[in-house]
């Protein structure tokens, strides 16, 4: 029960850091849309250090809060004798997401940091650079929600409808991921299918949190009147 509860924090805490992450990302003028002129991107960079701290703070915080979530689940499809496929996709797919989004912040880092030294052409080199990273990373979000969705369905934890929604936003994630030669160009629309994908992907973890704590407090309160 105590594993229950904890996976259902962390899955909460992870989309809190998140968003966090991504509101105090587009503080002031906000990040400059992939493709971005150098100017464009260093003034961002110049007002950004609220973002740095925040993502060296936050981004570690989110990765081993991912990985309790996966982790914890992994362990309880093992002593249930579920499928391990889906158990094994859903931690593969964020071990990925821990290597692709840690290049982009550490990317971002440089950048922030180094903004005064830089030339223009490291400039555009390290925006791009980061912007690709974050684009790829969809493609783990999507490993990560499709085999988390398929374990919690399994697992009886997950309703039906959350299991479809997923294996849409997973699509979408990956169609997303594929947009990242034209983003880079600057034509940036079909990126907003990604967004989409990636709004998904929070609400899962969202809802999936919420009734992994319910369900721990429900059995709680069963073995409680059991015991009494």
């Amino acid at each position: 029960m105590k594993n229950v509860r904890t996976a259902g924090w962390a899955a909460m805490g992870f989309v809190a850091a998140i968003v966090t992450l991504n509101l105090v990302e587009n503080i002031g003028t906000g990040r400059p849309e992939p493709g971005a002129a150098a100017e464009e991107v260093a003034r961002w960079a110049t007002d950004a250090t609220p973002y740095l701290w925040a993502s060296t703070v936050l981004v570690p915080v989110a990765w081993v809060l991912l990985a309790l979530v996966t982790v914890i689940r992994w362990e309880k499809a093992r002593s249930a004798g579920a499928s391990m496929s889906s158990p094994m996709l859903a931690v593969l797919g964020s071990a990925m997401t821990m290597g692709t989004l840690s290049a982009a912040i550490a990317a971002d880092a440089v950048l922030i940091s180094s903004i005064d030294a830089l030339s223009v052409d490291a400039v555009e080199v390290l925006s791009g650079f980061s912007t690709a990273l974050f684009l790829l990373n969809w493609v783990a979000l999507a490993v990560t929600l499709y085999g988390l969705s398929r374990t919690m369905l399994n697992l009886g934890v997950a309703p039906q409808w959350t299991d479809r929604l997923s294996i849409a936003g997973s699509g979408l994630l990956l169609v997303g991921s594929m947009q990242s030669a034209l983003a880079l160009d600057g034509l940036f629309q079909g990126l907003l299918l990604g967004l989409a994908g990636f709004a998904i992907w929070l609400l899962f973890l969202l809802v999936t949190g919420i009734r992994l704590v319910r369900t721990a407090r429900h059995e709680s309160a069963v073995a409680a009147g059991v015991a009494s």
